[in-house]
Formats: C-alpha cells, structure tokens, sequence
C-alpha cells in the first residue's frame, strides 16, 4: 500500500483545494476516484482493499 500513498495524498489534497470534487468523493467515491484514474479494488461489505 506504501506504493499507492502519493495517488491518495494527491487525492486528498484535491479534496482540501475543490468544494465540489470533495462533495463528489463524498457522495460517489467510486466515481470520484475513478474520474482521477485511481483505481481501488472493493471487497464488497467488507470495506477493505484487496491485498
């Protein structure tokens, strides 16, 4: 995961600079991160990432 901490420092500080990309990655977060081209694997309910 070390590997993926700059994509989602990036998306983070996007969130912090745009009211309306953070009110997206709220809402939508799969559509939010996807538009960024992050890619995140979904482990269904369990909420963790695929290892």
């Amino acid at each position: 995961m070390a590997e993926n901490a700059p994509d989602f420092a990036k998306i983070i500080a996007k969130a912090w600079r745009d009211p309306a990309f953070k009110a997206e990655l709220i809402a939508n977060p799969a559509a939010a991160l996807k538009a960024e081209v992050l890619w995140v694997v979904w482990r269904g309910s369990q909420g963790g990432a695929d290892r």
